[in-house]
């Protein structure tokens, strides 16, 4: 799988089927969706929109390359808010 962007820190790229625990880790917490359009999802509608991450190129991963640790994401989209896509 090829990345997106590296820098010191982290790896921007692709999501990938192993990202499930992590994604649900943040998409599931309260605080973390609190000004997000949605409410904390539950493992089943994690796995549901995992597969449509694994699908797009508007919402890649934030990877920490030190523990490989999938913490995030960053919006690359054009949609509503008029953001920059990758192609």
């Amino acid at each position: 799988m090829e990345n997106i962007i590296t820098t010191e820190r982290l790896i921007i790229r692709r999501y990938k089927k192993e990202d499930i625990q992590d994604l649900f880790e943040y998409l599931s917490d309260i605080e973390v969706v609190k000004y997000e359009p949605y409410k904390p999802l539950t493992f089943d509608e994690t796995q549901k929109n995992l597969e449509w991450r694994i699908g797009t190129d508007e919402m890649p991963a934030v990877e920490l390359k030190k523990s490989n640790k999938m913490i995030g994401n960053v919006y690359m989209g054009k949609r509503d808010f008029e953001a920059m896509r990758l192609d």
